[in-house]
């Protein structure tokens, strides 16, 4: 038996009150991994898009994209 099979075994073991303390805590786990990953990719995006990017003229776009639409 691998590890999720005992988890599952484990977790289908649970009584009702040890299941809703069980899912009370994966919700806040997931939740928190959840907003680490938006961390880090609002960071990610910032240095890729930030204020030290320079802004870019129309004159500097050498081929437009004729599917563009504002």
């Amino acid at each position: 038996m691998d590890k999720v099979e005992q988890m599952v075994h484990e977790i289908q073991a649970l009584s009702p009150s040890e299941l809703a303390a069980f899912r009370k805590w994966f919700h806040e786990f997931d939740a928190s991994e959840h907003e680490a990953w938006g961390k880090f990719a609002a960071r990610q995006l910032e240095e890729a898009y930030g204020k030290k990017e320079p802004d870019y003229s129309p004159q500097l776009i050498k081929e437009p994209n004729p599917e563009y639409k504002l």
